[in-house]
């Protein structure tokens, strides 16, 4: 099987996985966190190779991409700070962004640390808003995560899954 059939199905696996999940049941920010669930691991992945940056739903079916749901996964999780900084060192570029969009909610301690590191290795990043797929900076995106607007349309663009 090659690297790009790997990759396709590996994204068809977990968009309806994620989707079985993600539709079953609402977010639950009031439990305990203890042991990461094993849709984290897959999740994980999905972010650790994100290609581009999405905002949310997109085209005329406003399909929810696999990365917003892989970040929405992982924001729950219980490990969710230790998994976003693990991320924040070893993922893609586009990765990275959902790192810190994730470390924004969590810990705004830890995302005023992270910001020089983020700075320090500059990129342009596909960044896709609806159906627009367009450039941004690193810089553009920082300005994005500071603001909250990537954790705002993050968490909005997961609610609109259990509508």
């Amino acid at each position: 099987m090659g690297h790009s059939t790997q990759r396709l199905s590996l994204l068809v696996f977990w968009s309806l996985g994620a989707a079985f999940l993600l539709l079953n049941r609402a977010p639950d920010f009031s439990r305990e966190r203890s042991a990461s669930p094993p849709a984290s691991s897959l999740a994980f992945t999905v972010l650790l190779h994100a290609d581009y940056v999405s905002l949310g739903p997109s085209g005329f079916a406003a399909v929810v991409p696999p990365p917003v749901l892989a970040w929405r996964v992982l924001i729950e999780d219980p490990q969710a700070p230790k998994l976003f900084e693990q991320l924040l060192q070893e993922a893609t570029p586009a990765g990275q962004i959902y790192a810190m969009a994730g470390i924004f909610l969590l810990d705004t301690d830890a995302f005023g640390a992270a910001l020089p590191r983020l700075r320090a290795q500059p990129a342009h990043l596909k960044w896709q808003d609806g159906c627009v797929l367009t450039d941004m900076t690193e810089e553009g995106a920082i300005t994005w995560l500071q603001n909250g607007t990537v954790t705002h349309r993050l968490l909005g663009a997961a609610a609109a899954v259990y509508r």
